[in-house]
């Protein structure tokens, strides 16, 4: 990101005086060739689901928001703490359509290298760790949050499946269920896509489960 590029970015959030700010444009491959990335329209919204990503690069966040939360040290896929407590703390984010950001993939990164590692629980446990840290915090176990959670569910499954433990996946399956009862009891998704895995959850389909988290 150059300094022009910063500028725009710290300009427009001191402009909106928005909570976050986000832009991000193009996927750079170690290759050297560039790919069209996630390309956003002007919008200031409170409504983050679907519209903001859980990578922390790309945006502008007022320090404020970061007085009494902190990545959790020591475990992968921290950045989870975005979608599960930082997004909810926003009430109001901006995107823009500025250039400002080109993302390189890390084929040595956590992403890219992720497969068959048992660090990989700790997708599960980050998720955990932070519902219970909302909680804590004070935040509303909304709607958007549900969805999140259920979106996080199959990536966790994505994840912690390719260790190939079918003792491992429902144990994660299991702490799963108890999870949703202990934090969504009375919350029902209106995403018809989320709907099948919210059933799996309920019924405690096991089965089921491992289909839909496989598509």
């Amino acid at each position: 990101m150059s300094t022009k590029e910063l500028h725009t970015l710290l300009s427009r959030i001191q402009f909106a005086s928005a909570a976050l700010l986000q832009r991000i444009l193009l996927q750079t491959f170690c290759n050297g060739e560039e790919h069209e990335g996630c390309r956003h329209e002007y919008a200031v919204t409170d409504q983050w689901i679907g519209k903001l990503f859980g990578y922390p690069w790309g945006k502008v966040i007022r320090s404020t928001k970061f007085e009494h939360i902190c990545f959790p040290e020591g475990y992968w896929f921290e950045d989870t703490l975005f979608c599960f407590i930082l997004y909810s703390m926003c009430t109001k984010i901006e995107t823009i359509p500025d250039d400002v950001y080109l993302y390189r993939i890390n084929p040595k990164g956590i992403s890219s290298t992720s497969v068959g590692n048992p660090k990989v629980i700790d997708s599960l446990l980050v998720t955990l760790q932070l519902l219970e840290d909302a909680k804590t915090l004070g935040l509303s176990m909304t709607a958007q949050l549900y969805d999140m959670f259920l979106r996080q569910v199959r990536m966790n499954y994505s994840r912690i499946s390719t260790l190939h433990n079918s003792s491992i996946d429902r144990h994660v399956f299991a702490a799963t269920c108890r999870a949703k009862r202990q934090y969504f009891p009375t919350e029902h998704t209106s995403n018809p896509h989320l709907k099948p895995i919210e059933q799996a959850l309920d019924k405690h389909d096991f089965g089921k489960y491992c289909v839909l988290c496989s598509i």
